[in-house]
């Protein structure tokens, strides 16, 4: 089996590539096929030291790059900005699902007040207690949807 190092792939000696193949391929061993194989799919990189082949810790996201001059992986500045700003996006999208999740347990809490609809152990104090519980959850989950904050509440079903 042939494996380059600059595409992280395999490559069938017996096939013909033509110009495709790349230039750095190198004859592996089937425990080595097997091995690298293994490594790529955990998200490791494999790199030769010297003669040696070696396999890299797995990649820590996929905002890291593998740095062939220090073979280690690093994250640029560019790509840290951008991990921070996807992780306030994945949050404000959540804050605002639970936006809409509070407010339906919201209503659903204000209708058992309006008729007097309590079912089991639930009284009205009850009810008008997890009903504070509900709009304070949706306010703070309001206040990371405009930005107003940065840390979701702890659900009151949590």
């Amino acid at each position: 089996m042939l494996f380059s190092l600059a595409t992280q792939a395999f490559y069938d000696p017996n096939a013909n590539y033509g110009a495709n193949l790349p230039s750095d391929v190198l004859t592996v061993t089937a425990d080595q096929y097997t091995q690298f194989y293994s490594a790529i799919n955990d998200n490791k990189y494999i790199y030769k030291s010297g003669d040696d082949f070696l396999i890299s810790d797995s990649r820590p996201d996929k905002y890291y790059a593998w740095d062939l001059a220090t073979n280690t992986w690093v994250i640029t500045e560019a790509m840290a900005t951008k991990k921070q700003n996807d992780i306030a996006v994945a949050l404000k999208q959540t804050a605002s699902s639970e936006v809409t999740r509070s407010s339906t347990q919201i209503s659903i809490l204000s209708d058992k007040l309006e008729l007097l609809d309590f079912s089991g152990a639930e009284t009205s104090d009850s009810v008008t207690a997890t009903l504070t519980l509900w709009k304070k959850y949706r306010i703070g989950c309001n206040s990371v949807v405009t930005g107003i904050a940065i840390e979701l509440p702890v659900a009151p079903d949590a």
